[in-house]
């Protein structure tokens, strides 16, 4: 019998290697858009810690029970420095400063939302929380920076690098700066790299932020 004759149509002999290109087509598609997915995802900006800045604030003391020294590290409520100390294990007078700093900024800038750890994380990786500095202190503030934001934390009135609280106040107001509103992914990163433009810095300082916040509870 004769294809016309059964109801079908005569073969059509170019139908395979059309249909094996477009197959091919297809999975060339595929692993572009795969390749180009991951490539967008590598090139994204390091997030914030997962937990939120603003969930890290600091108790401040009451506000009839500030010290008239004019340190930063004043500023913190005890319990929660000793507690939290303890917990994080960092020594209390740097938990003291980046705490204190982290106060001293929200006033500066409020609703900036710059968590503690953030400051802590960025004090280990830079100096291991003062215990291995260098000429530019132990925040590793550029230079031009330190020109421009120098700022007094300890209330000896005088600004200086080589000083915990000074250092990490002056790190804050330059988050806080740059960032504008730390408790958003993009602000938290904008301000991180404004301190220190390295991709693998920003990741690294978000894993440390991080532990500090789950060894903390926070």
């Amino acid at each position: 019998m004769s294809e016309s004759a059964s109801g079908r149509g005569p073969r059509q002999p170019w139908l395979a290697p059309v249909a094996a290109l477009g197959l091919l087509l297809l999975g060339t598609i595929a692993v572009t858009v795969a390749v180009t997915l991951r490539l967008s995802d590598a090139s994204l900006p390091a997030r914030m810690p997962s937990s939120s800045a603003q969930a890290l604030a600091t108790p401040a003391r009451p506000t009839g029970a500030l010290p008239p020294s004019g340190s930063v590290g004043d500023l913190v409520d005890p319990a929660w420095l000793a507690r939290t100390a303890t917990a994080a294990e960092i020594a209390e007078p740097a938990l003291a400063a980046y705490a204190g700093a982290a106060i001293a900024a929200e006033a500066a800038h409020p609703g900036c939302g710059l968590g503690w750890n953030t400051l802590a994380a960025i004090g280990l990786l830079d100096s291991e929380h003062g215990g291995e500095r260098d000429a530019s202190g132990p925040m590793r503030i550029e230079r031009e920076v330190w020109a421009a934001l120098a700022t007094d934390g300890s209330g000896d009135g005088v600004p200086d690098p080589q000083d915990l609280e000074d250092a990490a106040l002056t790190v804050a107001l330059h988050l806080c700066a740059a960032g504008g509103d730390l408790t958003q992914a993009d602000g938290w990163s904008t301000g991180v790299a404004a301190h220190n433009a390295g991709l693998d810095y920003t990741a690294r300082v978000r894993a440390a932020a991080d532990r500090y916040a789950a060894a903390a509870g926070s």
